[in-house]
């Protein structure tokens, strides 16, 4: 029987440390741990000048022996072709697989050329969101690209993922999110007016008893940054969470704060997407609105129902989530899509994800460009 593969990841991230990537990292070496996997080898090009970054990577890729190289958004390196004409000959005809775990698009944020090369070299594709940004990935080529959903930290959220939520909170509000949108209307990026105007909503509607975090927002306002490891905690201490998403045209997706909301088990409001089938409703406590002044309507509205009926949906919201939209399993579905040696993830959503998606060039326009 055939060792399984090894695996090469390239990453941003730094490797030393505690970092947002280490509970990421860690759902691979879980599958090394199960033997699915042979190894894995991790090379960061974050650090040091470019040409130091280049020369790191080029010489992993020369003398490792990992069948399998995956590269995490890659979005400013290498900085030239001829230095990605370096790396794809270090390369050589190993499955190179592309994870692109941000959104891109509109004016403010053009997909990179950087971005373009990757995903054109690679031989799988995954992204976080599906049309329009399927198609940026695959720049009218043939070929597809896979979803994979933004998940929950297993690690940075342990506490959470093993402890139900408390039937109590200090707010009945709370929103995490950065504003883009610095001259309403004139600035931001897709969606950036949209989360100002459902923070300016939620501060009227619902007053003192609404929290808001994040980078960005008026100074008058006095809002305070959150650590990232300390979102599940503090979307805990409030009856429910609500969000307006950059890019909200873009398929199937959600940012990471739809999963930590439900490990957190409070109901989530927050934007409709299309092609949400993915993940289940107001079953577990995703409520998808149309429109900031929707997401504030359905906010009251759940306000309504009293503590105990909001403290069930939380329950039912953390049930669903734990051990289930989490790094642990988004690797395992990555790896099961590209090697035989690893086992699928055989539970929703793993098993209704939408895509893979083509280019529009090959299927027709998108229906958002006719």
């Amino acid at each position: 029987m055939p060792r399984p593969p090894r695996l090469l990841m390239l990453t941003n991230e730094p490797v030393r440390g505690w970092s947002q990537l280490k509970g990421f990292m860690n759902g691979y070496e879980l599958l090394v741990d199960s033997a699915e996997l042979s190894g894995l080898e991790i090379v960061s090009y974050r650090h040091g000048p470019a040409p130091e970054a280049l020369q790191r990577v080029t010489d992993a890729l020369r003398t490792s022996n990992a069948e399998i190289v995956m590269v995490l958004s890659a979005a400013v390196f290498p900085e030239s072709a001829n230095d990605f004409d370096q790396l794809s000959e270090a390369l050589g005809d190993r499955c190179l697989v592309y994870w692109e775990g941000d959104p891109w698009g509109g004016r403010a944020k053009r997909m990179t050329q950087q971005t373009k090369w990757w995903a054109a070299r690679a031989d799988h594709i995954f992204s976080v969101a599906g049309p329009p940004q399927s198609d940026y990935l695959l720049d009218g080529r043939s070929g597809t690209v896979n979803f994979v959903p933004h998940t929950y930290c297993h690690l940075l959220f342990a506490d959470c993922e093993s402890e139900p939520p408390p039937p109590y909170w200090n707010a009945e509000a709370c929103m995490i999110a950065t504003n883009a949108a610095r001259i309403p209307g004139l600035t931001g990026m897709p969606g950036s007016f949209g989360r100002r105007a459902l923070a300016e909503r939620m501060r009227r509607r619902v007053g003192e008893s609404f929290r808001l975090r994040g980078a960005g927002w008026p100074a008058k306002w006095n809002i305070e940054r959150i650590e990232f490891a300390n979102q599940a905690r503090f979307m805990r201490d409030a009856a429910i969470g609500v969000n307006w998403d950059h890019f909200p045209k873009h398929s199937a997706y959600g940012s990471d704060r739809l999963a930590i909301s439900l490990i957190a088990g409070r109901p989530h409001v927050t934007t409709s997407h299309p092609q949400m089938d993915w993940i289940p409703g107001v079953e577990v406590g995703v409520f998808q609105e149309e429109s900031p002044r929707a997401v504030v309507k359905r906010a009251r509205e759940l306000l309504e129902l009293g503590d105990e009926r909001i403290q069930q949906i939380g329950l039912e919201a953390h049930r669903w989530a734990a051990h289930r939209i989490c790094h642990r399993e988004a690797a395992r579905h990555v790896m099961a899509t590209v090697t035989d040696s690893v086992k699928p993830v055989d539970f929703e959503p793993w098993t209704n994800l939408p895509g893979p998606w083509s280019s529009a060039a090959l299927r027709g326009p998108h229906p958002a460009r006719r």
